[in-house]
């Protein structure tokens, strides 16, 4: 996983998969949904082809260093993550 990209206040390391190049990590934490939601959307809102979603689901995806990122709420009865990212193939 790249440095840059942490585990915001991980409390519980669920899982980690890779996919077809794509590494998943499944986390929970002990930040609230607002605060990790904000977290995410402050350090990386300025990164390229950043979008968010919010509504039955908090979703933050972009592109860092040549890595494509997409970081998603699972369920918020458990504060649980899923953080994907792939290198970009150009």
């Amino acid at each position: 996983m790249p440095p840059w990209i942490d585990l915001y206040r991980e409390k519980n390391l669920v899982n980690v998969a890779n996919v077809d190049h794509v590494v998943m990590v499944t986390f929970e934490t002990q930040g609230s949904r607002d605060e990790v939601y904000n977290h995410y959307f402050d350090k990386f809102s300025n990164e390229e082809n950043f979008s968010s979603f919010r509504a039955n689901r908090d979703i933050i995806s972009f592109v860092r260093d040549g890595y494509g990122i997409k970081i998603t709420l699972i369920d918020s009865t458990r504060n649980r993550w899923s953080l994907e990212y792939h290198r970009q193939m150009i």
